[in-house]
Order: C-alpha cells, then structure tokens, then sequence
C-alpha cells in the first residue's frame, strides 16, 4: 500500500540527548547510521506510519523520549478508548476485539477488513517476533481504539534503538511482552494473530495478500502468493518453488530404509 502511506508527512525529530545515542564503537552503531532495508520498509508502511521489562515499574507507565515532549499524542487515535471521547464519538462500531496474552491490554477495531495484509520475512520481523516471519495487517488510526488507553502499553523505536513513544515505533504489552502493532504517524501495522474472529468471514477478509522481502525467508511458503525479494512493486518478483511433500517423505523413508 506504497501509495496510501507515502502521502503521510514526516517531521525532523530533534537530536537526541547523548545517553540515546549508540556509541561509535559498539558493533551495531554502524546499523543504527544506515538503517537495513527492513528497517526503511516499516518506515516506509507506517512512515512517519520490547522495552525493558527489568524495572516493575516501567512496565506499567508509558515512556517517552526527550524529544517527544508533546503528549497529546495520548489523547489521540489509537489511544483513546471508545465511546464519546473518541474522534468517531458514539459512532465508532465495535466489530472486532484483540487482546494480548495475558489480557491486561486489549482494543477494538470498526473495520473488519484491513486496507492491506502482508508477510514479512525481513530479518528485523525475524527477530523482533522470534518468528520466522510476521503477519501484518495496515489500518487507520482512527479505526482501533484501546480500551484503557495507553495503560499498559510500553513503547520501542527500533530505528533509534531506544525506548519511547518515537514514531515510527513498536508497541507491545509492557506485562507479557505480547507484540500489538507497529505505529505510524496515521497508519497501523497490526498484528492479526491477536484478533478474535466471531465468523469465518471476519477471519477470511484478514486474508494474506502476498509475500514481501521473501529473499530473506528462513521457511518456504508456496501458497500461491506473489512473492516479492524486498517490498512490493519496488523489487524483483520471485518464482514460487512448489515442493512435493510427498515425494520428498518417500525418498526420506527409502534413504532410511523404510
């Protein structure tokens, strides 16, 4: 959804205070300069679109950087719990409901049907998700509300490798450490796994509709889905290789001598 997302404006962030920045000898100083491919991807999808858990007490307040002294952002969209105070007042429909695993955060969408749905298989998703890749599906703001707001919530810009609400960021249960969404500046990258689908239907509109920076896959797919070596339309399209399940346990079995 290149075309949508581009349109949000970005605004240049202040410096950071010396005790963010990543010294000039650390192995990965060089990663945070130039940031990877994946990375420019999010930045890209939720553009301008966890946290420690060591301290009790941080898990359970929003943090913010130095550079973010305006908390409005906290009385906004998707940090406003529905009802009247919402952008959307009375008229914000509760369709669907996601919660993390232990509970304590949980949020509803008006939409059920994201505006885009997508595997990654960049190494950061790798990582961050421990997975072999992520499912992400990209909504407005305005279309999730938290139910308590941002309680709960803890916050972590990948980019900048710091803690905090810095846009572009990720957003996970500051309890369980459940990953929620990664948040633009107008868009949301969620994470369906989260969802409760009441109907066959609401589950197939959650539908996958292709395969991005499948070059840097740890698993094969072949489901029939355009595959794209980084992000869709912007690289090379990849040939699906179709594996015969089996045939290939048959020539495993006879190797083994079975």
């Amino acid at each position: 959804l290149p075309s949508v997302l581009s349109r949000e404006k970005t605004t240049s962030a202040a410096p950071l205070p010396s005790r963010y920045v990543r010294a000039s000898n650390s192995p990965h100083a060089h990663d945070s300069i130039h940031p990877s491919p994946c990375q420019r991807y999010h930045h890209h999808h939720i553009h301008s679109s966890t946290a420690n858990m060591t301290k009790q007490a941080e898990t359970n307040s929003t943090q913010t950087t130095a550079n973010s002294k305006d908390e409005d952002w906290k009385t906004q969209a998707p940090y406003v719990p529905p009802g009247k105070a919402h952008p959307h007042g009375d008229n914000f429909q509760k369709k669907i409901r996601g919660a993390c695993q232990c509970g304590q955060v949980s949020y509803w969408l008006q939409r059920d049907k994201p505006l885009a749905s997508k595997y990654c298989h960049c190494k950061d998703c790798q990582k961050m998700h421990g997975a072999p890749f992520q499912w992400a599906a990209i909504f407005h703001k305005e279309d999730l509300a938290f139910d308590k707001g941002v309680d709960g919530l803890v916050f972590y810009s990948s980019g900048k490798n710091l803690q905090g609400h810095d846009l572009p960021c990720k957003v996970s249960c500051g309890f369980c450490g459940s990953r929620i969404m990664d948040e633009g500046r107008n868009m949301v990258l969620l994470f369906p796994g989260l969802l409760h689908f009441d109907g066959e239907q609401k589950r197939e509109n959650f539908e996958v509709q292709m395969h991005i920076f499948y070059g840097q896959r740890v698993v094969d797919l072949p489901d029939g889905k355009p595959k794209w070596s980084g992000l869709n339309e912007q690289s090379e399209k990849m040939e699906e290789e179709v594996v015969d399940v089996k045939h290939k346990k048959q020539k495993t079995d006879h190797a083994n001598g079975e």
